[in-house]
């Protein structure tokens, strides 16, 4: 017959150093889980930080729109306006 403490890995010590420190990196390690868990559920935080990871990428450090993007929405806009007048003649 098996016990409980055969199943859940090695064998119990009775020293009660060793048995402070298991218990200690258990909690340790419950809490990075628990951190984790939170971390991945928390939506709004989650939005918030892609929020500004896009805004970092869109944006020159003094926060003005970078000239690349401004140019390629400008292209983008003639191009759709030519398409429109080029339909409707």
């Amino acid at each position: 017959m098996t016990t409980p403490a055969d199943t859940n890995g090695p064998s119990p010590t009775s020293d009660p150093d060793a048995i402070r420190e298991d218990i200690e990196r258990t909690r340790a390690d419950l809490a990075d889980t628990v951190d984790a868990l939170q971390a991945k559920v928390d939506v709004k935080h989650r939005a918030q930080v892609r929020f500004h990871e896009l805004k970092d990428r869109v944006t020159t450090p003094t926060g003005q729109p970078r000239p690349e993007l401004v140019g390629g929405v400008a292209a983008a806009v003639l191009l759709v306006v030519g398409l429109v007048w080029w339909r409707r003649r």
